[in-house]
């Protein structure tokens, strides 16, 4: 039986076996599910008028508005950690051969750059 590469990618990654198959129906049909909550709820029954009056309760909670500023410099001074870390950990990973370098980096880059 010769199967387009779309049934082969199919077979392989969601049912390959019984217990595949059942855990793709079951969690399919859960994602559907959710997704036409979800859409529901956006488009016909969301009172939105409550998320805009509730806004700043919903994101900082009761935090003083004195110092939301160091909410902000917080949240940003993490992200900042947070891209620094990923970029550092990629980079030991490409030098140990554990990663592929980027798309598109040419080789010798790497060996002038360091």
């Amino acid at each position: 039986m010769n199967r387009g590469p779309i049934a082969t990618w199919l077979h392989y990654n969601l049912f390959r076996t019984k217990r595949d198959a059942v855990l793709t129906v079951v969690f399919g049909t859960l994602a559907i599910w959710l997704l036409y909550k979800t859409i529901n709820f956006i488009f016909i029954t969301g009172r939105w008028t409550i998320i805009e009056v509730n806004l700043r309760l919903l994101m900082i909670g009761r935090y003083p508005e004195v110092h939301e500023l160091r909410l902000a410099v917080t949240v940003v001074v993490l992200a900042a950690w947070g891209g620094l870390l990923a970029g550092f950990l990629r980079g030991r990973q490409v030098r140990a051969g554990r990663r592929r370098d980027w798309p598109g980096r040419r080789p010798c880059c790497r060996r002038r750059c360091g």
